[in-house]
């Protein structure tokens, strides 16, 4: 499972590993908690 960081500007960010594509994937939003609900905002 991935862990969320928060980043100097004050957002979280979440990076997962993604096998189909074999790269990670960037997920950005203002607060944790919209992160752990799924509503998410792609990188």
């Amino acid at each position: 499972m991935a862990t969320a960081k928060k980043l100097p500007s004050g957002n979280w960010r979440v990076r997962a590993y993604d096998k189909k594509t074999d790269a990670y994937k960037s997920f950005t939003a203002p607060s944790k908690k919209q992160l752990n609900r799924g509503n998410r905002y792609s990188n």
